[in-house]
């Protein structure tokens, strides 16, 4: 997850980690913390999840992608 959306989501409790992340691309990134138990409703259900924090650059033009794919499926 970007910094810059948990940011926004006013998500204070974060654990550093050690973690090492290898991208789709073959590139690797080295979160700074984590952020635990974040609930996420899926259908009627509600999950405790873990996001790794990368301080990325959000791209929107794939995330409006993604959007157009789900709408039209």
């Amino acid at each position: 997850m970007p910094k810059m959306v948990l940011d926004k989501l006013n998500y204070s409790t974060l654990t550093p980690t050690s973690l090492c992340l290898q991208l789709a691309n073959q590139s690797v990134r080295y979160p700074s913390e984590i952020a635990k138990n974040i609930q996420i409703k899926t259908r009627n259900f509600l999950v405790l999840v873990d996001f790794a924090v990368l301080d990325i650059q959000i791209v929107y033009s794939g995330y409006l992608a993604i959007l157009a794919f789900y709408e039209t499926s």
